[in-house]
């Protein structure tokens, strides 16, 4: 799983370089999980990935018009 998610997250580093524009213009919104089955889930398998969705939801919520 953890390969699978580092696979997908180079794979998306790298596709978004090809996206013109900032944070605000290549992120459309919120990443949002069902509460009561996703979100507990992805705390016990995939903490690290949880907490980058974190900084990236706040910092969209601060700079840009979600």
């Amino acid at each position: 799983m953890k390969r699978t998610m580092s696979c997908c997250a180079v794979f998306l580093s790298l596709s978004a370089c090809a996206v013109p524009g900032d944070f605000c213009d290549v992120v459309p919104g919120e990443k949002r999980f069902d509460a009561a089955v996703t979100a507990p889930q992805m705390l016990k398998t995939d903490r690290e990935d949880v907490e980058q969705i974190r900084v990236e939801n706040e910092y969209g919520r601060r700079y840009c018009s979600w």
